[in-house]
């Protein structure tokens, strides 16, 4: 069994777009597995909330948010932000 990624939901200020965030190390294999399974970024006003399901069951409720990044939004397309390296998943 794997030790939960974080204990609780952490606040991110000041992240741009340019800088990688790392969430699934270990946990998503990208020649089998499907990103939107694992990762889920919802806008939350001027925020996102990014949800992690280490399971990879789609399963997106408060216990899997991580992490709430401010101001920035228009994050919601997971797929493309693993192609462009901006969320790494493996």
């Amino acid at each position: 069994m794997r030790t939960p990624i974080v204990k609780s939901a952490s606040t991110l200020a000041g992240f741009s777009r340019a800088k990688s965030l790392n969430v699934l190390d270990g946990y998503y294999n990208p020649g089998t597995d499907v990103i939107t399974d694992f990762v889920q970024i919802q806008t939350n006003g001027s925020d996102s909330e990014l949800y992690v399901d280490t399971t990879g069951t789609a399963t997106f409720g408060p216990g899997q948010h991580i992490a709430a990044i401010q101001g920035v939004t228009g994050l919601t397309d997971e797929v493309a932000l693993v192609t462009a390296g901006t969320v790494i998943a493996a």
